[in-house]
């Protein structure tokens, strides 16, 4: 279990945004020296929102803070990652003065690399095994333990094994559940890659995951995942093609020894380019693949209000051409599939294009419809409308609607239509800002049916900044190949990312 490190108030406010401006990057070089670089990436988050699950007397002011020190000296860095976290008048439970989230060294050589701490590691397409850092859902997940890697010109191998650590203050407005509140999980595994022709390799990757009970210290799951990898690029000119399979053996140690089902999860994809077009073919095959880290390839659009991975095999064709004097395009995809979850075929074709209109406008068009048989159907359209005004200078339109219909051969039948519009006018390359307004008619009374808010951004050198005030709809959101259900938002929020 980790442990919180506590210091006083003072030591507090100096490890926040307030005297993070004293801390400057040092950049040394002599002859015969090497440089010495020191960054800090501060990112903090201060919101005032209504909880819209635990309704209180009064929006409930949150400060959500965190810093990512890293200093380099030739071939070496050490970094770590911390978190502020404080609340006025919300459940003191959540006040966290400071909190070591991660620590990390590493060295690079030639043909070695080393890390030691906290790293990311992800095998292949991420199907097998994927520990990343999602800031937009607060998700961060790393290996903290040993990790070391091979690669001299035509061999590429990789190590590493240790503790899975999830950021416990995550500075996200809306964080994913943290996986481990009451397991361990500890990880071994690698990967090796050749490069048997020219442009060609061939690998074979495979991790191995337990899950230990946080108060009894019992493994009660394990997961062992094997797979295999070929790409060739070139294949003709402009051809190139990516392939990808894995076998899971997934066991259940308590409350009684139980082995699951074997699992499968394959990619596949054939990309070709030869200007002014793009084709792309892709294929997945998922069986029974339920594995907590990872993030394996989806074929859905972001629309989709759910994206499953762990059971469904589709496959899906995309086609553009951009034409090459006015780089106007057109583009379409079908997508066809199985859901085993709902023994259902998939059917989803989605057109759209780009173009420049007249009067120094931009459009951009896309529409679909996606189909699961007698269990759901959903439509879905969306307009992009940009003028430049003054130099440096533009307003924008962005509309995207929605309709939902799940159950449709029961007396469960439910509807759900959004509508979303936003206005944006941008003063600079640093200066914007945003009036947004959702619609939602098929939201019941007490959620409310029409959201508005408002927002802006600022942008200067490592400085960026972003301003948001009043609500938002919730429902599905997508972000880095990531989607979850998200609360209503309702309040003020301002968010800010700076490096120095």
């Amino acid at each position: 279990m980790k442990e919180r490190l506590k210091t006083s108030m003072a030591t507090v406010g100096c490890g926040l945004l307030l005297c993070a401006a004293s801390i400057q990057a040092v950049e040394e070089e002599s002859t015969g020296m090497s440089a010495v670089h020191f960054t800090v990436t501060d990112h903090l988050i201060f919101s005032n929102a209504k909880d819209p699950v635990f309704i209180g007397p009064q929006p409930v002011s949150l400060f959500m803070h965190e810093d990512r020190p890293r200093l380099e000296y030739d071939n070496y860095a050490l970094g770590i990652h911390f978190t502020n976290q404080f609340t006025t008048n919300g459940s003191k439970e959540r006040n966290s003065p400071f909190f070591l989230e991660k620590a990390y060294g590493t060295a690079e050589w030639t043909n070695w690399d080393l890390k030691l701490g906290d790293s990311y590691q992800e095998l292949g397409r991420g199907i097998a095994l994927s520990l990343f850092d999602n800031p937009a859902f607060g998700q961060n997940n790393t290996v903290q333990g040993v990790a070391a890697r091979f690669h001299p010109s035509v061999f590429d191998g990789t190590v590493f094994g240790g503790r899975v650590n999830s950021i416990t203050n995550p500075v996200a407005i809306n964080p994913l559940p943290d996986p481990l509140l009451t397991h361990n999980m500890y990880l071994a595994g690698g990967s090796a890659k050749v490069e048997v022709a020219k442009q060609s390799h061939l690998g074979v990757q495979y991790v191995a995951s337990y899950s230990q009970q946080a108060d009894t210290l019992n493994i009660d799951h394990s997961w062992n995942t094997a797979g295999v990898v070929a790409s060739k690029e070139n294949i003709v000119d402009g051809l190139d093609f990516y392939g990808e399979s894995n076998l899971m053996k997934n066991e259940v140690k308590l409350p009684i020894s139980q082995r699951l089902d074997d699992g499968y999860g394959s990619y596949g994809s054939v990309i070709w380019s030869p200007a002014p077009w793009q084709v792309r073919v892709e294929g997945i095959d998922y069986r029974n693949f339920n594995y907590p880290f990872q993030r394996p390839p989806t074929l859905e659009d972001s629309s989709v209000a759910y994206i499953t991975t762990d059971n469904e095999s589709a496959g899906r064709v995309y086609g553009e051409y951009r034409a090459p004097e006015s780089g106007a395009s057109v583009y379409s995809s079908f997508l066809g599939g199985w859901d085993r979850d709902h023994l259902a075929p998939i059917y989803h074709p989605i057109l759209g294009s780009k173009f420049n209109g007249p009067g120094r406008t931009e459009y951009e068009l896309k529409a679909g419809y996606r189909t699961m048989a007698e269990y759901a159907q959903m439509w879905h359209a969306g307009l992009k409308w940009k003028i430049h005004t003054f130099k440096g200078q533009a307003f924008e339109l962005n509309g995207t609607s929605i309709n939902w219909q799940h159950n449709l051969a029961t007396v469960q039948l439910t509807k759900e239509y959004r509508n979303i519009l936003s206005a944006t006018y941008t003063f600079s390359e640093r200066i914007t800002t945003t009036l947004g307004y959702e619609y939602v008619p098929t939201n019941t009374a007490n959620l409310g049916n029409h959201f508005f808010n408002f927002g802006g951004t600022y942008k200067t050198g490592a400085l960026s900044t972003k301003a948001f005030l009043g609500q938002t709809s919730g429902g599905v959101q997508c972000a880095g190949g990531v989607c979850r259900e998200v609360p209503p938002y309702s309040g003020a929020m301002v968010e800010t990312n700076y490096v120095f």
